[in-house]
């Protein structure tokens, strides 16, 4: 088992990150309950969690995080090999004879993660956008993988980690998810502008290049227009936009700009050709996994 002090809160050090902002209030709870537990003692099991995420967040920092915050204020016993696991549950269809992800979660839990012959005891991430995307959470498979669930809550903290994007499917999902183990909220979506526009410079900075000062406004009216595009990724869009920005700094004219203006950056900014792409592509992408 891993020991260390208590000396930081690394899920409130997380949320410090630009685009990370939804963990903080988590973080502080956290942090506050273990603060409570060690001066007046007592026991408590945590709830779950319903994480709706972008695809664009890195879920291993988020666990390796929270794996940090729970170890330093007491408030989860790892006792397993590992102290976290992450498995994405496909979707099995109702006439499948099988139901692979569900065999391959109990077999992780009650055999291949344990120690001495113990069950695992320790953080499940389970990636259930396949079933939230499908509207299928009422169906007998997933009631029974929530079933299974319910009955570890004592011996693991379980995060039900949802992609689809869609909120209407997100809430069905939490509706039937809450009915059979207790649960909490957590959203990691990049919804300001200004947050953007801090990743994207970043990004930007990490290829070598930075954006001359009269580019912020018009940049942050066409992060705007991006991060209202249903499907966008957050970080990861971010990502893809400064090394398009980037490959166009190599593209085009005879030099290397390492300082953005705003002439190169007219592809990019309101009524050019990179935002109308970007939106008829996850249009596309949305039309194809429904509403």
């Amino acid at each position: 088992m891993k020991t260390t002090t208590m000396t930081s809160n690394p899920l409130l050090e997380l949320a410090s990150k630009p685009g990370y902002e939804g963990l903080k209030d988590w973080a502080l709870t956290l942090e506050k309950i273990g603060k409570k537990k060690q001066k007046f003692g007592g026991s408590l099991v945590l709830p779950n969690y319903f994480l709706s995420s972008m695809d664009g967040y890195d879920m291993d920092l988020v666990l390796e995080a929270l794996e940090g915050t729970l170890i330093n204020y007491g408030l989860f016993s790892f006792t397993s090999s590992v102290n976290h696991y992450c498995l994405s549950l496909d979707y099995s269809y109702p006439t499948d004879q099988r139901f692979s992800a569900f065999n391959d979660l109990f077999s992780a839990v009650e055999d291949e993660l344990g120690r001495f012959g113990t069950p695992f005891q320790g953080i499940l991430m389970i990636d259930i956008t396949d079933w939230v995307e499908k509207g299928a959470c009422t169906e007998r498979k997933f009631l029974d993988f929530l079933r299974y669930m319910s009955d570890l809550d004592e011996r693991t903290l379980a995060i039900y980690l949802d992609r689809s994007g869609s909120e209407g499917k997100s809430n069905k999902a939490k509706s039937t998810i809450i009915t059979k183990t207790r649960i909490e909220y957590l959203e990691l979506k990049l919804k300001s502008p200004q947050i953007a526009l801090q990743i994207l410079k970043n990004e930007l900075k990490d290829l070598g290049f930075t954006l001359k000062k009269e580019t912020r406004e018009p940049m942050l009216s066409a992060l705007e227009e991006v991060l209202k595009v249903e499907g966008q990724e957050g970080p990861w869009t971010m990502r893809q936009l400064a090394q398009d920005i980037a490959y166009a700094a190599f593209k085009e004219g005879e030099g290397l700009p390492k300082e953005i203006d705003e002439i190169l950056l007219k592809p990019f900014l309101h009524g050019g050709s990179w935002l109308s792409e970007f939106a008829a592509k996850k249009s596309f992408y949305m039309g194809l996994i429904g509403d």
